[in-house]
């Protein structure tokens, strides 16, 4: 079965068959039989394109290609404003988990006194029954 390779217009290769009829199986995409050129680089990042008009290839050369990837690399200095919005939120993120805490506590202490309550309540309740009793007794 014979085979050729086409190149779909982002650069990748295509492997194109021939069927039982002896015709070849093209892709449905756009392709060209032009091979791109060593000297272009292409990634995900900064793909291959084929212009169908001219038949050319339009990519990166090495060069340009490393330079963009050596400006990307280079740490960004942030500016002045960027810091302060950076501290504002880091306070405000330390104000937000020292308000859940105190939410927290507060509803614990509620919880206690609730409690408290209740066992008061019945204290005097039950204190209520043992005078009742007392002057009944005397």
């Amino acid at each position: 079965m014979d085979a050729k390779t086409v190149y779909l217009s982002n650069g990748k290769p295509f492997l194109v068959m021939k069927n039982n009829e002896n015709e070849f199986i093209y892709p449905d995409a756009k392709y060209t039989e032009i091979e791109p050129p060593k000297d272009l680089y292409f990634t995900e990042e900064y793909p291959l394109n084929f212009n169908f008009e001219t038949n050319e290839w339009h990519g990166l050369s090495e060069l340009e290609y490393f330079d963009l990837k050596a400006r990307e690399e280079q740490p960004q200095t942030p500016n002045e404003t960027d810091v302060k919005v950076s501290k504002l939120q880091l306070q405000l993120s330390m104000a937000s988990i020292a308000n859940s805490k105190l939410a927290s506590e507060l509803q614990v202490n509620k919880e206690k006194t609730d409690k408290l309550e209740q066992n008061i309540a019945a204290l005097l309740l039950k204190m209520t029954e043992l005078e009742k009793v007392a002057k009944v007794n005397e």
